[in-house]
């Protein structure tokens, strides 16, 4: 995602988070949280807390939690309501 996000936008800067570490600098400004699979939310309020101010929007591969809360978030993919039977 971060990948297809740069050859897009090539002149944006990109960090990651993992284990709980940010590698690279600390967002300056405005910026867009980008994650794979978003389960129940936690690892996105933590990488929020990690950085210490709100993203511009959340953007998500697939969003699996029941509900679209808490953070709200854009999903590429999404999902049938069947899936949740399995």
């Amino acid at each position: 995602m971060a990948i297809a996000a740069h050859a897009r936008f090539p002149s944006s800067k990109f960090s990651t988070i993992h284990n709980g570490e940010l590698k690279r600098d600390y967002p300056k400004g405005s910026w867009i949280l980008l994650d794979d699979v978003a389960t129940t939310g936690r690892s996105l309020l933590e990488a929020i807390s990690l950085i210490g101010s709100n993203p511009k929007e959340i953007i998500v591969a697939m969003d699996r939690r029941w509900r679209n809360t808490n953070p709200k978030v854009v999903s590429i993919f999404e999902p049938s309501p069947a899936w949740f039977l399995f």
